[in-house]
């Protein structure tokens, strides 16, 4: 595998807002198949993934929009629905 372009993207969270994360696509020799990369792309980010575990399935009132919070919960991760934006 190899690295094919690293890129930036920011993805609009209808929960916890704008995530910022650095993406790598890697892809085999002969470009067959691609394996794309996302991480946190700063501390802020990070804090609306933690939180994104904890809220899991909760729901909140409508306008409401809950903090950020520093604890890193121990609970599993939920697939969130997401925008998609290149930036």
């Amino acid at each position: 595998m190899a690295v094919r372009r690293a890129d930036r993207k920011t993805f609009l969270h209808p929960r916890v807002g704008r995530l910022l994360m650095d993406c790598e696509t890697l892809v085999t020799p002969d470009q067959g198949q691609q394996l794309l990369v996302l991480t946190p792309a700063d501390a802020e980010t990070r804090e609306r993934l933690d939180l994104l575990r904890v809220l899991g399935s909760q729901e909140f009132p409508k306008g409401c929009t809950p903090s950020v919070t520093h604890q890193t919960p121990s609970v599993t991760h939920q697939k969130p629905s997401v925008t998609h934006q290149n930036t």
